[in-house]
């Protein structure tokens, strides 16, 4: 699903690029976002305002730390 971001990503990097994501990121897409190698920053916009509406910002919020906590302890991912 998200090899063309993958190999873009790995292109990126090897000219000294840094890479950043988030368009449409959302609760589903967010851990195979981040097993991606070398993303310095992603970008929470307008996906996680709509999905608070519809859950409560709580428990939007708790799910997104669960994910990003939870794929701390598999790879090294800088500052959020």
């Amino acid at each position: 699903m998200l090899t063309a971001f993958e190999q873009a990503a790995l292109r990126a990097r090897s000219a000294s690029l840094g890479v950043n994501a988030g368009h449409d990121l959302n609760l589903q897409i967010l851990p195979r976002l981040l097993e991606v190698p070398g993303i310095l920053e992603l970008s929470m916009g307008h996906v996680l305002m709509t999905e608070c509406i519809e859950l409560g910002v709580e428990q939007v919020i708790r799910r997104y730390l669960r994910i990003i906590e939870a794929s701390s302890s598999r790879q090294d991912i800088q500052d959020f």
